[in-house]
């Protein structure tokens, strides 16, 4: 059960509306990453709209860095020259590489198949973080000034190591640490 104290935001929500969160990254998982591609944390990266900022921020703040699609993963087939990873990335593999990548996240792919790349270049090559939408659980007759979820938190291993879902771990671990932003999405 999590709970945002909405009493101050301005925001108001319906039966039937979403509330939607901007996760941060695991700073474990950022940190995994960078040592996976030996890049400095402080490497000086350009995001389009935000401006410059240290690659460790870029990761943590905007970037999606867990989920593997297509594009990423014949990017990094082509860095490491992996055979296995060209095969999973052709034509007709959809299915097996939706299987096949079920549960690895990026970093995973990483420490299979190891790149060289200049920060710049893979924060561009990286998607944007989106936030996550979750239904709310909660009425501003019972709970005025409050929004409440109801989040099962995403954990499981990959390889021995701990991996889990972006936002319902971010909400779980770190929520009370910082600030997290969130919006209503209104449904019709």
């Amino acid at each position: 059960q999590i709970a945002f104290d909405i009493a101050d935001s301005g925001l108001a929500y319906e039966p039937g509306d979403a509330l939607g969160v901007w996760p941060l990254n695991s700073p474990l998982l950022v940190a995994e990453m960078l040592a996976a591609l030996k890049l400095p944390p402080s490497a000086p990266v350009h995001l389009e709209g935000l401006g410059e900022m240290p690659l460790v921020e870029a990761l943590r703040r905007h970037r999606e860095i867990c989920r593997v699609d297509a594009a990423l993963l014949a990017f990094i087939a082509e860095r490491s020259g992996s055979v296995e990873l060209r095969k999973r990335c052709g034509p007709g593999e959809e299915a097996a590489l939706a299987s096949w990548s079920w549960g690895r996240q990026i970093v995973d792919v990483l420490h299979d198949a190891p790149i060289r790349v200049a920060a710049q270049e893979w924060v561009d090559t990286l998607k944007r973080l989106q936030p996550r939408l979750y239904s709310i659980a909660s009425s501003l007759r019972a709970q005025p000034g409050e929004v409440h979820l109801t989040v099962a938190t995403v954990r499981y291993q990959h390889a021995g190591r701990a991996r889990g879902g972006v936002c319902s771990t971010f909400l779980a671990d770190h929520a009370d640490d910082v600030a997290a932003p969130i919006f209503v999405q209104p449904s019709p």
